[in-house]
């Protein structure tokens, strides 16, 4: 994938994105495993973060490139249980929104970010973004069908960044990093 397409791709997703589009129950699809499975795909902010995860993974390489998504998704969890059970976190709105500035942001970097910063990082975020889709769950949702659909899903995401990723040249992958980085900061303008 040349920068240029990268780019391109990237401007179309933050022209689709919009405030309104934080609005995503989805609750029109049900509330086992499938809904939890699209769940993630409704929200350009879960969207755009998951991607970033996996665009970040690919800088690094061996098994460490398996430590940033796993950072997302345990930190996910914890917050997939405290927004299903409930428990407000504060903010949450825009600390999603401010994770796609700071992960764009630490992707346009020419130099990776140290791994134990930016899986701290990602695990930080994650944990909002877990809440935000605990607390979207449908209320007929059973959280043990539920989850797993989020899991996979999102794990998928960090499968498709981090292919991109290593597919891409690193000019693309700073690319997308400072579209998604200025998508998230026009949301959190907009919002």
């Amino acid at each position: 994938m040349t920068a240029r397409r990268a780019t391109r791709l990237l401007a179309v997703l933050g022209l689709l994105a919009s405030g309104s589009a934080l609005a995503h129950t989805g609750s029109h699809l049900g509330s086992g495993f499938a809904a939890g499975l699209a769940h993630p795909l409704l929200g350009w902010d879960h969207l755009l973060a998951a991607v970033a995860v996996g665009l970040g993974a690919a800088r690094h390489r061996g098994r460490t490139v398996w430590h940033l998504p796993a950072a997302f998704l345990a930190a996910m969890v914890v917050g997939i249980v405290l927004g299903a059970g409930g428990f407000a976190l504060p903010m949450v709105e825009p600390a999603l929104l401010a994770s796609l500035v700071i992960f764009g942001a630490a992707l346009a970097l020419p130099k990776q970010v140290p791994l134990a910063i930016a899986a701290g990082l990602m695990g930080l975020f994650a944990l909002f973004h877990g809440h935000a889709h605990g607390i979207e769950m449908p209320a007929s949702a059973v959280l043990a069908a539920y989850g797993p659909g989020l899991l996979l899903a999102t794990g998928l995401l960090h499968g498709l960044g981090l292919l991109t990723g290593r597919l891409a040249h690193p000019l693309a992958v700073r690319i997308a990093g400072l579209a998604i980085g200025t998508t998230g900061a026009w949301m959190l303008a907009a919002g």
